[in-house]
């Protein structure tokens, strides 16, 4: 290679290394704010770290409990029906294994891999880059980009606080990788796994490299157990852009076919183990059925609006470049190659597709398509800033990255607002808990047979309607990730039925409930302990009557544990009849 290439390839490296630093950086800006309010109020005691997807990041805390406590397997915590016990998730397996090794704080493993694998991802994601471009500053604008853009959401017309009423960069982390890098070691992983596969299958052709391919199975393997739903929308994309290729191509290559069968094949052990796991572990397979379907069109439109517009100006001047190509001219500028543009254009199609394909977790499969609209963007703004020099081209790159990053400055505004107020976009649970509480959850794994299921009562309030409802779980929703024990409500998607069974602990906590409704809930939940924290009236107003079960004298089936409890909570042996 060229020494001065080489040069330039080293600094290229060094430059994206930086504003990956720089952008992990900024993600912690919210984190570190919410801790500095940690201890202004007695309800802000003990900073938990999140403030959004919090029921989220509480299953993967579970499953790193389970492993720090010396298992392999992964039980669904948020639940007490009986389970096979046969999953696992081998990326939570190895942040347990770290956490309990070294007896490090899980909620401190899942950020500090979250900042490594950030770092990382951004790495490979110009490792990438590299496969598909020479041109220095075209790479630098497509990776600023995927860093910092977002899409329309922030416009105060289209901003809705919570629900699926806003455009997808709003709400939806998977969506947009500057949200997936501020929330989730999961996505990031998955992303690493995504690039893997596509970066060593265009290799694999290029150079007709078997070894590529083998690694682009390896990844797809991980990817597999890690992420599941990825697999479904990358065998898409890939699929298709084989096909289109030889179409375009008039040829069939049997050599990037039998390619695709090697990695598939590889993939396919960890994908069938997947699936063994569906069809015999019901509790699972409830989970996957809980829907999350994609919203509107005119959302996702709009939470990637700028992009869209751009790569449409990409598209349109290939294909006017084209038209007016020379007959010795390289038709497919500024792509390494035709196979590249051709895998790019079936990304974006087949990626964005996947998204509304029949099945329950439709959401999930939009995951990735951020990635190739930004590639095409960056070709777009590549040419508009064509004649600007350095020092101009870096004030405007500046500026770009502020007005396409909007969203993602705002969605961070919102979560720092709502640490103030202690609440969370779910609205059920709190970003802070109590001393109390904590204390409490570490009496529980401290004292308690291993994991005994408990239950931690939510919170309640009579409706203007006269109907009880619940309005925060979030002891509930910790619990597991915390102590190791189950609960038998606690999530969402993770418990089956979860607004049913949440409405039984609603009930059982109704001061005109017999007692024979409430003996016959503990012995089919076998929850051997209760936990009550709605202790602070003053905070979050509650008739007295309504909680008089456990604000007078409870019943004789619930033995009151002193040692356990405080000011905070209150907890309870079941002692059945």
């Amino acid at each position: 290679m060229n020494p001065d290439k080489t040069k330039q390839l080293a600094a290229d490296r060094k430059w994206a290394l930086w504003v990956a630093l720089l952008v992990m950086a900024i993600t912690m800006i919210p984190y570190l704010f919410g801790y500095m309010l940690t201890g202004s109020a007695r309800e802000f005691g003990h900073f938990n770290w999140l403030g959004y997807n919090i029921d989220d990041s509480c299953v993967y805390l579970a499953w790193m409990r389970q492993v720090a406590n010396g298992h392999f397997f992964q039980l669904n915590l948020f639940t007490t029906e009986a389970q096979h016990g046969h999953l696992f998730n081998i990326f939570f397996v190895f942040l347990g294994w770290i956490g309990g090794l070294f007896h490090l704080p899980l909620i401190g493993v899942l950020h500090a891999t979250r900042l490594l694998l950030g770092v990382i991802f951004l790495r490979c994601f110009w490792w990438f880059l590299e496969i598909l471009f020479d041109d220095s500053r075209l790479k630098k604008t497509i990776y600023l980009l995927l860093c910092f853009s977002s899409g329309l959401g922030w416009i105060p017309g289209l901003w809705h606080q919570s629900g699926l009423l806003s455009p997808v960069d709003v709400w939806q982390p998977e969506a947009i990788t500057f949200l997936s890098l501020y929330l989730s070691p999961l996505f990031l992983i998955s992303f690493i796994l995504i690039i893997g596969i596509v970066g060593w299958m265009l290799i694999a052709q290029r150079d007709h490299s078997w070894r590529a391919a083998l690694y682009a199975g390896i990844c797809a393997f991980f990817l597999a157990n890690v992420h599941t739903y990825d697999i479904i929308t990358f065998s898409l994309v890939w699929v298709l852009y084989l096909i289109v290729q030889s179409i375009v191509n008039k040829r069939w290559n049997w050599e990037y076919w039998w390619q695709t069968l090697l990695a598939g094949g590889i993939m396919g052990v960890s994908a069938g183990y997947m699936w063994y796991i569906y069809k015999t572990e019901p509790v699972f397979a409830k989970r996957v059925a809980v829907p999350t379907l994609s919203p509107s069109l005119s959302l996702y439109l709009l939470g990637y609006a700028p992009l869209i517009a751009l790569s449409l100006v990409a598209i349109w001047k290939f294909l006017s470049d084209y038209r007016k190509r020379q007959p010795n001219s390289t038709p497919y500028a500024p792509w390494s190659s035709q196979d590249s543009l051709i895998f790019g254009l079936v990304w974006i199609v087949a990626n964005f597709g996947a998204s509304y394909i029949p099945v329950p977790f439709q959401r999930k499969m939009m995951m990735g398509e951020h990635m190739p609209l930004c590639i095409f963007s960056g070709i777009a703004l590549w040419r508009l800033y064509a004649k600007l020099d350095r020092k101009a081209l870096n004030y405007v790159m500046i500026l770009t990255c502020l007005v396409l990053g909007l969203t993602n400055i705002r969605f961070m505004a919102r979560d720092m607002m709502r640490f103030m107020t202690d609440t969370s976009q779910s609205t059920i649970q709190r970003p802070y808990m109590y001393k109390g509480e904590i204390a409490a959850l570490k009496w529980i794994e401290k004292n308690t047979p291993a994991e005994a299921p408990i239950q931690p009562l939510p919170w309640i309030t009579r409706l203007p309607n006269g109907r009880i409802a619940f309005y925060d779980t979030t002891l509930a929703v910790f619990a597991p990730g915390l102590t190791g024990h189950p609960v038998d409500a606690g999530h969402w998607g993770e418990t089956p039925n979860f607004a049913k069974t949440m409405f039984q602990w609603v009930d059982f906590m109704n001061p005109n409930a017999p007692d024979s409704y409430r003996i016959n809930l503990l012995r089919s939940s076998k929850i051997q302990y209760i936990l009550f924290s709605q202790t602070h009236p003053e905070r979050y107003p509650s008739n007295k009557q309504l909680l008089s079960l456990f604000t007078g004298k409870p019943p004789s089936y619930l033995q009151f544990i002193p040692a356990a409890s405080n000011r905070d909570v209150y907890v309870y042996k079941v002692v059945l009849p």
